[in-house]
């Protein structure tokens, strides 16, 4: 991890800028995400760095969207985390979209009561596809950065 003071920063490379919202101080993007046998559909994710699985979607969203089925899902009990715990199922989603990147298969989280992220909110991206990428968050300029690793 490099820090950098935000008026001595200068990004000259070749990744692929990603505007970011802020509520509070959790950092927001646009991203879409292709559910199996369905169109793609378009939402607001918090990124979370804390979180180890790809995609996390939230119940409003899931329901919103008819996003769960017994041929796409298992039951997975409970996802933990710092504010406490909540019933998921895992699921399948055919591509989650940030930008032009295109993640395959990443694994998603379908939440059955509340949501990992604020609210109107779908859910949250975290490490789980994340890690495919060099990230580097310019809070200064609103803009996150993704570098495709080799």
């Amino acid at each position: 991890m490099q820090l950098c003071l935000p008026e001595s920063f200068n990004y000259s490379g070749k990744g692929e800028v990603i505007p970011l919202t802020f509520k509070s101080d959790t950092p927001i993007v646009d991203a879409v995400i292709v559910p199996s046998g369905k169109p793609a559909i378009t939402g607001l994710f918090e990124i979370d760095t804390g979180c180890d699985d790809g995609v996390c979607l939230g119940q409003n969203f899931v329901s919103a969207n008819h996003l769960l089925t017994r041929t796409n899902s298992e039951l997975n009990g409970l996802k933990r985390g710092i504010g406490g715990s909540a019933e998921i199922q895992q699921g399948d989603i055919v591509e989650l979209r940030l930008g032009t990147f295109v993640v395959k298969k990443p694994t998603a989280n379908f939440f059955l009561e509340g949501s990992p992220a604020g609210e109107g909110q779908a859910g949250h991206i975290g490490l789980g596809t994340l890690e495919q990428f060099t990230v580097i968050f310019d809070y200064s300029r609103k803009r996150m950065i993704l570098e495709p690793r080799p």
